[in-house]
């Protein structure tokens, strides 16, 4: 069995790097710390908050398996809401995710790193992006369509969605003003929510939860669709899910993967997952 493992070069702790080149060997373990930038990302200049697992077989029989999850593997996790999907035998998009890992590992900086890839019901976008916004793109792809039958919703659940993203806000507002159900769930951590942030929201009408304290804070960072998407006619139901948060390193500094799954028992789930949230926060 060949084993190989890319770490964040500060975020591990010693004995978790010592067990790993000990039971790997030191060659299968990389740790990213750029000589020409003070982080410790590795195709990023801050950090790899990246959270996914790749599996070329697992003894269901299961081969090319795609783990995406929005948990770091530490203890303080297990009391905080995050999300995990599982995508099998897609060997395309495996294959993607693996150039992906091939490229950290690799450690060459690239802050205009981002590109992007579809396969069936997935698509990736691997960060960092040097220009642009990608959640604003997203968010531009929704159509409201009021006085319909069918009132697109937008669900958001995010642990961090700072005022260097106010933008990802305003458009989020506009959506709401255009006729869009917009409902935003967002963790209490410091400097998010951001003050902007919050302020464009309310002003909109936005319902907008801060996580209180009394439940389990959000570690999640999602936003679920249900409407027009882009040049579809159809009504889409969209997860956007992934490391990605909503502030400025996680676009242009960090090495992260915002994944968009289109399958309804998915989306079923998480929007399961969001009410769950919001309940726990009234």
């Amino acid at each position: 069995m060949d084993v190989r493992v890319v770490l964040d070069g500060r975020r591990p702790s010693d004995s978790v790097v010592l067990a790993l080149n000990e039971g790997l060997s030191s060659e299968r373990v990389t740790l990213c710390l750029h000589r020409r930038s003070s982080g410790s990302a590795c195709i990023g200049d801050k950090i790899n908050h990246n959270k996914f697992f790749l599996f070329s077989e697992l003894t269901d029989g299961s081969v090319n398996v795609v783990v995406q999850s929005s948990a770091n593997l530490n203890l303080g996790q297990v009391s905080r809401h995050n999300n995990m999907v599982i995508a099998r035998g897609n060997d395309d998009m495996y294959g993607f995710y693996l150039d992906y890992w091939d490229d950290l590992q690799a450690a060459g900086l690239d802050p205009a790193y981002f590109h992007s890839h579809r396969s069936g019901p997935l698509k990736a976008y691997f960060f960092p992006r040097a220009s642009g916004d990608t959640i604003l793109n997203i968010i531009g792809n929704i159509h409201c369509d009021p006085g319909t039958s069918h009132r697109t919703r937008v669900r958001v659940a995010m642990a961090f969605f700072a005022d260097g993203r106010v933008e990802v806000a305003r458009a989020l507002a506009e959506k709401k003003r255009q006729g869009c159900s917009v409902r935003v769930i967002i963790g209490s951590y410091d400097r998010s929510p951001g003050a902007q942030v919050a302020s464009v929201l309310r002003a909109a009408g936005v319902p907008l939860i801060v996580t209180n304290g009394a439940s389990p804070n959000v570690h999640s960072k999602y936003m679920l669709i249900e409407g027009r998407y882009a040049s579809g006619t159809a009504v889409d139901q969209l997860v956007f899910t992934g490391s990605h948060n909503y502030n400025r390193s996680a676009l242009r500094r960090n090495d992260e993967v915002l994944l968009r799954v289109a399958d309804s028992d998915v989306f079923d789930a998480f929007l399961r997952n969001w009410r769950t949230i919001r309940d726990q926060n009234r």
